[in-house]
């Protein structure tokens, strides 16, 4: 835009423009605007009848002119800033006071229009505060936006005032900053722009140091996600648990190296006869191994367990640890019934036993939390409806008892009326009786 062109109105945002054409008539010629505020004194003569008329141009004196100059300036400066339709608005206006006052109440309303704007202003003004996530440019621009309208309607809040509205939005984590403000600076001399810098300063080195704690949070990750635990009774289960399954995959791995051997030097039956049979169970003759009664026995207690643990892993589906160490055991039982045993498979089986009661106890455990579980979730749901069913009952009682105490205050009304009424009379015949009686002195005859 051009210096010399005023600022132009095309119909929209007229306190916007207001502002700028205030600023650019003052800036051309200070007569302009106090004409166009106070009015210009144009020529005029007073009649013999005291009927005040514009005087004739012929009559001008060079005065007059000057005034008359002044007018039409203002009035070509008011015209040039507006388009067609705001022109036609104004044309007929013979001055331009009128046409600056006709634009006024065209779009800021007449004085009660303006008094209802203000206040609608003046609200948002007070109810003003910072809002969740938003940085303090952003609260400074619709705080600014605020006063300018207020301004523009001469309502107008002083710098320490503002100040202080600003440090009353700000939210609570900004407090310390706040209280070091406020002993550190003094409020009344304190201008807006310098508590608008020192806002942002604080708030680049609070986003400074959130930046870097991320990036230390991104480094330490993955040890921290590997060092983060739920509980410690979790961590200890879970040691158990993997200690168990490291001996069962020992297990399994000594079970696999003898019986390649134990393949390659086991004898066929063609070639022995039953009577030169030892037993590699027991050490006895006569029989072989899978023939051992000392092998049934166990292999009834290896059937119990294993049913023991189908039942614990029955109670507990979801958990994805579990099944994996249940299909480990039950691997190891496997193999521990297909497989032939070395004369070392005493202390193995003393091994499995060991894991095997360990799993016993846990499944014991589990179930018996499972039960609480249950049984803490039924209490919950009793105390809920306990809860539910009390408030209702105690908001009957309340509602009855109200409805019981307001027909007794109506009797009482009644009654109080009753009582009312016959004072009343008793005062007018009182009042009668009285007038009807004479003065002690007076011996006149009553008249009948």
């Amino acid at each position: 835009m051009s210096i010399s062109k005023p600022p132009f109105f095309d119909g929209n945002n007229y306190s916007h423009w207001k502002a700028k054409m205030t600023i650019f008539i003052q800036a051309l010629d200070f007569n302009l605007w106090d004409i166009i505020i106070d009015g210009p004194e144009l020529p005029h003569i007073i009649s013999q009848e005291g009927i005040k008329t514009l005087k004739p141009r012929s009559s001008y004196t060079d005065d007059d002119r000057k005034k008359v100059q002044l007018n039409a300036k203002a009035k070509h400066v008011i015209i040039c800033a507006l388009n067609s339709n705001e022109f036609n608005r104004v044309s007929s206006c013979a001055t331009a006071k009128e046409m600056w006052d006709r634009l006024e109440v065209t779009y800021e309303g007449t004085n009660q229009v303006k008094d209802a704007k203000i206040n609608m202003l003046v609200r948002e003004y007070e109810m003003f505060s910072m809002k969740e996530n938003e940085n303090i440019s952003g609260m400074f621009v619709r705080f600014t936006n605020i006063i300018n309208s207020l301004q523009s309607l001469n309502k107008c809040y002083t710098n320490s005032e503002m100040v202080r509205k600003i440090l009353r939005c700000l939210p609570k984590s900004w407090m310390p900053k706040v209280t070091a403000i406020e002993e550190a600076k003094d409020l009344n001399t304190l201008a807006l722009e310098e508590l608008l810098g020192s806002l942002m300063t604080h708030e680049m080195t609070i986003k400074n140091h959130e930046d870097e704690e991320e990036q230390d949070k991104k480094k330490k990750k993955v040890i921290a996600f590997k060092s983060s635990t739920p509980d410690s009774s979790e961590d200890e289960s879970d040691d158990e648990m993997a200690l168990i399954t490291r001996r069962f995959k020992k297990y399994l791995a000594k079970k696999k190296f003898g019986n390649k051997q134990f393949k390659k030097t086991f004898p066929s039956k063609s070639e022995t006869k039953k009577e030169e049979i030892i037993c590699f169970e027991c050490n006895k003759p006569g029989h072989y191994k899978s023939e051992c009664p000392r092998l049934k026995k166990a292999k009834d207690t290896i059937k119990k367990k294993k049913a023991m643990l189908a039942t614990w892993s029955d109670s507990d589906e979801s958990s994805s640890e579990e099944e994996e160490d249940q299909e480990i055991a039950q691997i190891a039982l496997m193999a521990i019934n297909d497989s032939d045993k070395d004369e070392d498979e005493d202390e193995e089986e003393n091994e499995v036993s060991e894991l095997l009661e360990l799993l016993e106890k846990f499944s014991f455990e589990n179930a018996s939390l499972k039960k609480t579980v249950k049984s803490l979730n039924k209490e919950n749901a009793r105390l809920k409806i306990e809860l539910e069913c009390s408030s209702s009952k105690t908001l009957e009682d309340k509602t009855i008892s109200l409805e019981k105490e307001n027909e007794v205050l109506k009797v009482e009304i009644d009654a109080l009326k009753k009582t009312f009424s016959k004072f009343s009379n008793s005062s007018d015949k009182l009042d009668r009786l009285l007038g009807l009686q004479r003065c002690v002195f007076n011996k006149a005859r009553p008249r009948l």
